[in-house]
């Protein structure tokens, strides 16, 4: 997601009269990219119209378009994670502070009206997430969630023989 939004910052001035990479226009277009980008990820055509979470994804479309809201959501992402080692409840978590953050961020400069495409994109890629992840929030709420486990070294198992194997 991170590339072709990028992209639309270095190469939409150069092909239109929109000089500045930060204008309003250039912003619209880059959050449609991001979308798609996103959308595309989550529905595949190729599979099926199945896919990803789209968190990786989001991450690297929100990274370009709000570098602030999203390293607050990274540091919740690594704050839930450390504490509860749930991918997914981190992943929920993290994009529900995106989504907090920025608009917090967008009403402060008073651009929440006037970029509106981002404002839906604010609100609306933390809702498409918590969606593409409602069998792991019930797998939360039931406990049965797979915890990530933090490795340090190889990890040193018995084998079926009794002797120890190295992972």
């Amino acid at each position: 997601g991170l590339l072709p939004v990028w992209a639309v910052t270095e190469l939409l001035p150069m092909v239109t009269d929109v000089a500045d990479a930060d204008a309003v226009e250039v912003v619209h277009v880059m959050v449609l990219c991001g979308v798609a980008a996103i959308v595309g990820h989550m529905y595949s055509c190729w599979i099926g119209f199945r896919g990803g979470k789209g968190v990786a994804t989001a991450l690297g479309v929100a990274l370009i378009l709000s570098t602030e809201a999203t390293l607050a959501a990274g540091g919740v992402y690594l704050l839930v994670l450390a504490i509860r080692r749930l991918p997914s409840l981190s992943s929920l978590a993290g994009a529900g502070t995106f989504a907090v953050v920025q608009t917090a961020l967008m009403t402060l400069e008073g651009d929440f009206i006037r970029q509106w495409s981002l404002s839906a994109f604010t609100l609306a890629v933390p809702v498409l997430i918590v969606y593409a992840h409602r069998t792991n929030i019930r797998r939360i709420l039931d406990g049965t969630e797979v915890e990530f486990q933090f490795r340090r070294g190889p990890q040193v198992v018995e084998g079926e023989d009794g002797q120890a194997e190295s992972e």
